[in-house]
């Protein structure tokens, strides 16, 4: 078994991923027996060609499966050994030596389950250009904090993702959680520690375009991940840590529709335009809140896309044993 194995997922990522392996690769230079792999989930652009040019295994997901962030990361995981293994996004830049010290915390910590860092995000247009930055995503404060989850950027124990099984290549929508949620089920801890972990290159997230791709990937189909939670047992701690601000606002929704109904029904004018004073007070309140009443549309278009796919994934996902997965990759290196 190696020490160490890493697993670079992406798709159509040619800006990237060199920049991405050439970072892994300085970052894991002092490991004699590093395992590095990129799962590519069918790319059509130069992503693979580019890969190839560096000292990597590289394996491909075939188009006509459904792919996903997860199906890579499940799939890199069978085909890696490594005691510990780093899962990262080709769109990312690993920080120098952040591998060893993760490593190291892992090594002495033997109830931790897995690790995470500091993330630094810089916000990238369609052509490439950055608009903007976000330092510490996560807004680590403590040299070492207990975390809930993680995002797409971690080193996890292997034996530990043995124990409770790895990424579940049929969750869609926040697939680190729900395995998260697994982790700490089986009594183990998540820990985030104080050293610079990574740079991503992401568009911005509060975007109408960036919405509804992130809608079309199925990345907010959270009803999908709800089914997968109730089959593993922790329906109701993903519903407390991530339904919260869904629920709230289908009731917010529901209630409203009440009040309009009931009012036409009854010819009560007084109930709708006391309704609609409040509706108008809640826009102006969050616009003062927010300094941008786009920012107020945009936040309420992206919460009725989540309820919208969510509802939409729960009643069309149908629950498939990760064995049924295939397994026929295409070796490409």
């Amino acid at each position: 078994m190696n020490t160490l194995s890493v697993v670079i997922i992406g798709r159509n990522e040619e800006s990237h991923i060199a920049k991405c392996i050439r970072s892994v690769l300085k970052d894991t230079a002092d490991f004699r027996d590093c395992d590095i792999i990129y799962v590519d989930s069918a790319s059509s652009d130069n992503t693979v060609h580019i890969a190839k040019q560096h000292p990597i295994r590289i394996i491909q997901l075939r188009p006509d499966w459904p792919l996903s962030s997860s199906a890579g990361r499940y799939l890199g995981f069978i085909h890696t050994s490594g005691e510990y293994v780093f899962f990262i996004d080709g769109d990312t830049i690993v920080y120098k030596q952040w591998l060893t010290r993760a490593v190291a915390f892992l090594s002495s910590q033997m109830g931790v389950g897995g690790v995470a860092g500091i993330v630094n995000e810089l916000f990238i247009d369609s052509d490439g250009r950055i608009q903007g930055m976000k330092k510490n995503r996560y807004n680590q404060k403590e040299n070492i904090e207990d975390a809930r989850v993680f995002g797409g950027i971690a080193l996890y124990r292997r034996k530990v993702l043995e124990e409770v099984n790895p990424f579940n290549p049929y969750v869609v929508a926040t697939p680190e959680l729900e395995l998260s949620l697994r982790i700490r089920k089986a009594g183990y801890r998540l820990a985030r520690i104080y050293e610079p972990m990574a740079i991503t290159y992401a568009p911005q997230r509060e975007t109408a375009g960036e919405i509804i791709r992130r809608a079309r990937a199925n990345l907010y189909s959270m009803g999908n991940t709800l089914h997968y939670c109730r089959r593993n047992g922790v329906f109701w701690r993903y519903v407390k840590e991530r339904m919260g601000f869904v629920i709230s606002y289908a009731a917010v929704l529901l209630v409203s529709s009440g009040i309009v109904v009931f009012s036409l029904v009854t010819k009560n004018s007084a109930m709708f335009y006391a309704w609609g004073t409040l509706i108008i007070l809640f826009v102006l309140m969050h616009t003062i809140r927010k300094r941008s009443i786009k920012k107020v549309f945009i936040s309420l278009f992206k919460r009725t896309v989540i309820l919208y796919k969510t509802i939409e994934s729960y009643v069309k996902t149908s629950v498939k044993d990760v064995d049924e997965f295939p397994k026929d990759v295409i070796i490409i290196q």
